[in-house]
């Protein structure tokens, strides 16, 4: 019977690397019934297949089904290892990373924490397990945009690799691109944009140019020039990895998913609407196969081709897309979850832009009442709700409605609008900064100053929602964006990180 789980363990192993998840949970139950026979159910072999089980629920989106797996898996190993137990801090790890990808970051944070804590412990503050247990919780700071709790995390993660395997190791490479990440988003741009390439370097000399990790560094770099409004960069180190993809993995890889969408986001970005769709479709076609139709990633790619249909004047084409989002996401993650909200905005903008007004109000409305509920009325987004709902009074004829939200968004962007400014401008002159003298900075004085009537600050708010909301780059592979704002473009591509979870 050993050697029979020991070749399901391999099956499962290859198709896992593979992108193979639906076929790979049939063997992992396999695997699960035999280890259940052979060791009995509490035992730490068996937990250790709840584990991978639910790893692969959860990567195809079924996180009801991967839950209690995971639980069983926490409890099994607390009552034989222990609490302080390496192969228990896995299991907290994988739980943590469940909620993480449904959007709960408050029941993610301490089980991340609790992980990180045992794995300091027992293997100390070297071990790749540690390192790991560090990235996952500053990623879920960065996430939340807790950006001074992620960076020490970051760069303690990039320091014991500079001790341990040295400049050259891919360990260093990953270190390298989480912090490009996070530098990224945080516009510190010629800090991202260097770590970013000294990634790319070590992995192609170390692994090659046709290597997957290779491919990956190719996406994050195009990414970071598309962010930055960098073009003509951006398309050949998008295209590449596409190709390195397609050479090394297959068609039908979930990966090659991600390249699929992301140049295909690209080209839309530019105009490129006929190069751009089939890469839509195709991202799609394999997030279905792969995922199922009710993972994220086949949502987001569904959205982002409606976008594109909304953008060529076929609304006809667009709308049932949105519905079907709108439908998976109110099931699958409940009706106040972001990526719910964001489904309900893109239907509701989708109407008012064909005349369908009284369809749109309720949807509009809906998007208000939950973010003044769980933000409050003062809340950037709450605001951007609150200027949606007035457009579409004004559109309608209804001034008298239409009046008082446009004065509450002026008081409370007047109270604000600083931050804003600023981070608008940083992105602006960095994507700018060639064509810019030295004498002649952007003009923050002229945007941050009073504004003078109602009319200059939607002009304004417009100008900068244009030019500073930028897709999120934070973005894992796997799991919903935290909180949108409900004027966000139609969200693009996924960065490619490096190793989130342990997997045993």
């Amino acid at each position: 019977m050993n050697n029979e789980l020991h070749a399901l363990d391999q099956k499962v192993f290859q198709l896992h690397k593979q992108g193979r998840y639906e076929e790979a949970i049939g063997y992992a139950k396999r695997s699960l019934e035999m280890a259940t026979s052979r060791y009995g159910e509490n035992h730490p072999s068996t937990a250790k297949i709840y584990n991978e089980l639910a790893l692969f629920y959860n990567a195809t989106g079924r996180y009801a089904e991967a839950k209690p797996l995971l639980k069983k898996a926490v409890e099994i190993l607390t009552k034989t290892l222990g609490e302080d137990h390496a192969e228990t801090a896995i299991a907290y790890g994988t739980l943590a990373t469940l909620y993480d990808d449904t959007g709960r970051y408050g029941e993610a944070e301490p089980l991340y924490k609790k992980a990180l804590d045992i794995h300091r412990q027992a293997l100390g503050e070297d071990h790749p397990h540690t390192a790991t247990s560090r990235n996952n919780l500053a990623e879920l700071y960065r996430k939340t945009g807790r950006y001074e709790e992620a960076e020490p995390l970051l760069k303690k993660n990039l320091d014991i690799h500079r001790q341990t395997p040295g400049e050259r190791d891919p360990q260093m490479a990953d270190a390298y691109n989480n912090l490009a990440l996070l530098y990224l988003e945080t516009g510190r741009y010629e800090e991202a944009e260097l770590l970013f390439q000294k990634a790319l370097k070590i992995f192609r000399e170390n692994l090659g140019e046709d290597h997957a990790h290779t491919a990956k560094a190719y996406t994050n770099l195009g990414e970071f020039y598309r962010t930055i409004g960098r073009y003509g960069e951006a398309v050949p180190l998008c295209k590449k990895a596409l190709e390195i993809k397609r050479k090394t993995l297959g068609e039908d890889h979930p990966s090659m998913g991600l390249s699929c969408n992301n140049l295909a986001e690209l080209y839309r970005t530019i105009g490129c609407y006929e190069e751009a769709e089939p890469l839509y479709k195709k991202a799609v076609e394999i997030f279905e196969k792969s995922f199922g139709e009710n993972h994220p990633h086949t949502a987001q790619s569904r959205k982002n081709l409606a976008a594109l249909y909304k953008a060529t004047g076929r609304n006809e084409e667009a709308e049932p897309l949105l519905r079907k989002n709108l439908a998976t996401h109110r099931q699958t993650l409940g009706e106040d979850h972001p990526d719910t909200l964001q489904s309900y905005n893109s239907l509701a903008e989708l109407y008012e832009a064909i005349g369908r007004y009284e369809e749109a109000e309720p949807l509009y409305q809906k998007i208000a009442e939950i973010f003044q509920t769980k933000l409050g009325k003062d809340h950037p987004y709450t605001v951007s709700c609150y200027k949606n709902l007035a457009s579409l009074y004004r559109t309608m004829g209804r001034y008298a409605e239409a009046e008082p939200l446009l004065q509450k968004t002026l008081e409370i962007v007047v109270s604000f609008r600083q931050a804003c400014v600023t981070v608008g401008c940083r992105r602006i002159e960095w994507a700018h900064r060639d064509t810019l003298e030295e004498d002649e900075p952007m003009e923050h004085q002229a945007l941050s100053s009073p504004y003078p009537d109602l009319a200059e600050v939607r002009k304004r708010l417009d100008a900068w929602a244009a030019h500073a909301q930028a897709p999120d780059p934070s973005r894992k592979s796997f799991g919903p964006k935290p909180w949108p704002c409900a004027e966000t473009i139609p969200w693009i591509a996924w960065p490619e990180l490096f190793p989130w979870t342990i997997t045993g």
